[in-house]
C-alpha cells in the first residue's frame, strides 16, 4: 500500500468520523460501558474512562436495563421513569424527569448554565436554562433579574445608565459594557478594593493582582499610599480633604454624585469638574493644568497629555508646537516640519529679491519711462481739447498703473510675513 493510498484512507476515515459526530443524536440521557455493563449519568466522572469503541447511549434507563446494563454505583442513575418523576437529585425543585425530558437541563446540577439562577427559577422567569444571557444584550439573566430589567427581552443599553445596583458610584452601563465588572458586586475581583476605586487608581477591577507581583492590589496601593489617600479623605469620595478645600468642595460631604450629575466646569476649559477629578486627573480650577499654553479642553480635543507640557518629548511644549511652530505636538518635531536656522536667512533674502523683481522694478520702470504711444496720445489730446481734461486723463491712467504695482508689492509683503511667521521661525 503506497503513501497516497494510506493518505486517502485516512482522509475517508476522518470524514466518516466527522459525519458521525455531526449526525450523532446528542439527546441521549445515559452513557453505558460495554465492558463494565454499567450505565451512567452524562456528568459522571466514569464516563471519561469509556473508550469510543465501548460506548453505548440510551435515552431512558429502562432501555439501558433491558439491554443488560446495571446502574453505576458512583452517580446512581435512576432505574425507571417512575423513579425519575419522584427524584430531584440536585434539589432545585425540578424532578429529574422534568430536567431530562422537558427542560433539557442537568438533573445533577442545581444551576445548569452557571448564571447564579437555579433551574427552577429560570423556568418561572422563562429564561434559558442553558444560556446565561437569554436575550443576548450582554447583561446576564442574573444581572437583569436583580437590576429589574426583563432578562427575556433585549434591553437598550443606555437604560442601564440610570441604575447603580451595587451603589459603588459606577452605573450599571459602565460596569456591564465598559469595565465588564459585576454591577451587583462592588468588588468584582474580591481583592478588597472596590471597582470604582480600582478605576480611579488605574488597577484592573477584574484582576486581584494587577501587576502580577504576588501582592494583591489592596496591599500594593492602599498600604503604601494610605497616608496620602485614605486617611485624609473624610467623606470617602476619593478627593483628599486638602484638595477639596483648594477646589472649593465640602470635605465632609460625598461630592461624587453631585459632580457626576452636573455640568459644573469651574475653570471654563470645556471639561466638567467630574471628568477632571475622576477621569483625567487634571486640575478642575486651572484651565491649563500642565501650563503648556493649551487648555485642558484643547488638549483633550488634540489627544495630547494635559498632564505633560511636552507630550512628544521633543523639547517643545505642546503650546509652542500648536501656537508658534504649527507642528504636531504628538510627534517629535524635526527639520521636516520647521526650517533649520542656517537656511532661514537665505530664504528671506530670496523672498526679498523676488519682492523687488516682481513688485518694485515694474513700479519704478513705469514712473521713469512710460509707454511712448500713450504719452503721444495724451499730448495729442492735450493739444486738441481742454487742458484740464488732458491732465485728468494722464493722471487717471497713471493711477491705474500705480495701483496695480502697489497691489503686487502688497501681496508679496503678505506672503513674506506669512512665511516668516510660520516657516522662518527658528527652533530653540
Amino acid at each position: 500500500m503506497n503513501r497516497k493510498t494510506i493518505t486517502n484512507v485516512l482522509m475517508i476515515l476522518g470524514i466518516i468520523l466527522i459525519l458521525f459526530y455531526v449526525i450523532h443524536d446528542s439527546s441521549f440521557n445515559y452513557e453505558a460501558d460495554e465492558n463494565s455493563k454499567r450505565y451512567h449519568n452524562p456528568s459522571c466522572p466514569e464516563v471519561n474512562n469509556i473508550s469510543f469503541w465501548n460506548l453505548e447511549e440510551f435515552k431512558t434507563s429502562e432501555e439501558a436495563i433491558d439491554a443488560g446494563y446495571r446502574p453505576c454505583e458512583l452517580c446512581s442513575p435512576p432505574t425507571s421513569t417512575t423513579e425519575l418523576q419522584l427524584k430531584d437529585s440536585d434539589k432545585d425543585s425540578l424532578t429529574d424527569y422534568e430536567e431530562l425530558y422537558v427542560y433539557d437541563s442537568d438533573p445533577l446540577k442545581e444551576d445548569t448554565d452557571g448564571d447564579s439562577l437555579n433551574d427552577a427559577l429560570e423556568v418561572s422567569l422563562n429564561t434559558s436554562i442553558s444560556s446565561i444571557d437569554t436575550d443576548w444584550d450582554v447583561a446576564t439573566d442574573y444581572q437583569e433579574y436583580n437590576i429589574g430589567t426583563d432578562p427575556t427581552s433585549f434591553t437598550f443599553f443606555l437604560k442601564f445608565k440610570d441604575t447603580d445596583s451595587d451603589n459603588d458610584k459606577l452605573n450599571d452601563f459602565e460596569e456591564i459594557y465598559l469595565l465588564k465588572t459585576d454591577p451587583l458586586n462592588r468588588d468584582t475581583d474580591g481583592d478588597g478594593v472596590g471597582d470604582f476605586i480600582e478605576r480611579f487608581i488605574k488597577t484592573d477591577p477584574l484582576n486581584p493582582d494587577t501587576d502580577g507581583d504576588g501582592i494583591n492590589d489592596h496591599d500594593d496601593f492602599f498600604e503604601e499610599e494610605k497616608e496620602e489617600s485614605l486617611e485624609v479623605d473624610t467623606d470617602g469620595d476619593m478627593i483628599p480633604d486638602a484638595e477639596e478645600e483648594r477646589i472649593g468642595t465640602d470635605p465632609e460631604i460625598d461630592n461624587f454624585y453631585e459632580l457626576r450629575d452636573s455640568d459644573s466646569d469651574r475653570d471654563n476649559d470645556g471639561i466638567t469638574d467630574y471628568q477632571e477629578i475622576y477621569i483625567d486627573e487634571t486640575d478642575p480650577i486651572n484651565p491649563d493644568t500642565d501650563e503648556d499654553g493649551l487648555t485642558d479642553g484643547e488638549e483633550n480635543e488634540r489627544f495630547t497629555d494635559p498632564l505633560n507640557p511636552d507630550t512628544d518629548e521633543d523639547g517643545l511644549t505642546d503650546g509652542e508646537e500648536v501656537l508658534k511652530y504649527r507642528t504636531d505636538p504628538d510627534y517629535p518635531t524635526t527639520s521636516k516640519y520647521v526650517l533649520p536656522e542656517n537656511k532661514i536667512k537665505l530664504y528671506k533674502v530670496l523672498i526679498v529679491l523676488i519682492l523687488i523683481v516682481f513688485g518694485l522694478i515694474p513700479f519704478y520702470k513705469y514712473v521713469q519711462k512710460r509707454d511712448e504711444k500713450k504719452i503721444e496720445a495724451g499730448i495729442q489730446r492735450y493739444k486738441n481739447t481742454n487742458t484740464k481734461d488732458n491732465i485728468r486723463y494722464i493722471l487717471t491712467h497713471e493711477k491705474k498703473e500705480l495701483t496695480i504695482s502697489l497691489i503686487i508689492v502688497l501681496l508679496f509683503i503678505l506672503l513674506f510675513l506669512y512665511l516668516d511667521k510660520y516657516y522662518f521661525t527658528p527652533l530653540p
